[in-house]
């Protein structure tokens, strides 16, 4: 995720809508604070919306990945199978889908 923000950095969030999809198999094990690192992408110019997937995940990570997708506006879902995190996969593809046609029909109607 801090390497993400680095990646970010040129896609001004005024100009740019910035998705992050996230994997995540549990909670953070590097002595690290993943919430605060997601306020941090959430509070930069990128503002991206954090969007997290916790396959089989215990109760404490979902709180955890729960609060990070939270602080970004994103939303957070689990799988517990490789069925589910498929039907996940598909349902990402559907709404990134859905958005480039509606980003599509605004721009052509702004250039009428």
């Amino acid at each position: 995720m801090k390497e993400a923000k680095d990646a970010l950095a040129s896609f001004n969030g005024s100009n740019h809508t910035n998705l992050i999809y996230l994997v995540s198999d549990g909670i953070e094990t590097c002595d690290g604070d993943p919430i605060a690192v997601a306020e941090s992408l959430a509070d930069s110019d990128a503002q991206p919306i954090i969007n997290i997937i916790g396959f089989h995940v215990d109760a404490d990570a979902q709180q955890q990945l729960q609060q990070m997708a939270d602080v970004s506006g994103g939303i957070f879902a689990t799988a517990y199978n490789k069925q589910e995190l498929n039907e996940e996969f598909k349902r990402t593809e559907k709404a990134l889908a859905a958005w480039e046609r509606w980003k599509e029909n605004a721009l052509s109607s702004t250039n009428m």
